[in-house]
């Protein structure tokens, strides 16, 4: 829950996560902020992807729709093959992230503590920057990454378990997305309340017994949008 009248230009601010959400406002409120610290408990696989797609720069001559359907099939193709050798060879894929982040860092950065999973990639989701402006931030000394168990929040900041002190006047809570069927929603049919858990699923989309109702749930290990766009579209052609 985000105050609209948060004022942090110029402050020090704490952003404690290490996943998408972390990823994304890290470098955000660094534009503003006198300095920005990401503490993690744990480091997470991230890697600096262009948020213009090379191969649809290069097409531009042909039509947009010729276009979207080259750009997207190279897209979907990519993510298969990565995921795949994640799964079957994921000390090679681990190796190469080590060696994009090094390329955007530097052979000096703590590469060990900051940037090493205890996780084989795509074991949990692999965080992209967005034209690499996290690694940007952290070269410009915008950014220090802090790799600690928080112990507690102090009147200045927080306390980390390793006794280190961080002063700070603005704290950021990053720590993770709870998932909850139906958002939560108390379904009923006929008065009765459901279970989802209880519920059989068709294509994750559709429900046994729960008529003229759908839900939309993405990919686990992929984008989470292109399961939501295949789901849209097969209830577009269910309900015409």
């Amino acid at each position: 829950f985000w105050p609209q009248d948060l004022d942090y230009e110029g402050k020090r601010v704490a952003v404690i996560g290490s996943g998408a959400t972390a990823i994304t406002l890290v470098p955000t409120m660094a534009e503003k902020a006198s300095q920005t610290f990401m503490v993690q408990r744990s480091p997470a696989y991230v890697v600096a992807r262009p948020s213009v797609d090379p191969l649809s720069k290069r097409l531009r001559f042909l039509p947009k729709k010729v276009n979207h359907k080259l750009t997207r099939w190279k897209a979907l193709t990519m993510q298969q093959l990565v995921y795949g050798m994640s799964r079957r060879k994921p000390e090679r894929v681990k190796a190469l992230i080590d060696k994009w982040i090094r390329k955007e860092l530097g052979p000096d950065y703590d590469y060990e503590t900051h940037f090493t999973p205890r996780y084989n990639p795509w074991d949990e989701r692999i965080c992209v920057s967005k034209d690499g402006d996290f690694f940007e931030a952290i070269r410009q000394g915008k950014v220090e990454m802090v790799t600690d168990a928080v112990d507690r929040i102090t009147p200045t900041g927080l306390k980390l378990q390793s006794g280190r002190e961080i002063e700070v006047d603005v704290i950021v809570t990053a720590t993770g997305l709870e998932m909850v069927s139906f958002g939560g929603a108390d379904v009923r049919l006929d008065g009765v309340s459901l279970d989802p858990s209880d519920l059989v699923s068709y294509r994750s989309i559709l429900f046994a017994g729960l008529p003229n109702a759908a839900v939309i749930f993405g990919y686990a290990g992929a984008s989470w949008t292109l399961k939501l766009e295949l789901g849209v579209r097969y209830l577009c052609r269910l309900f015409s």
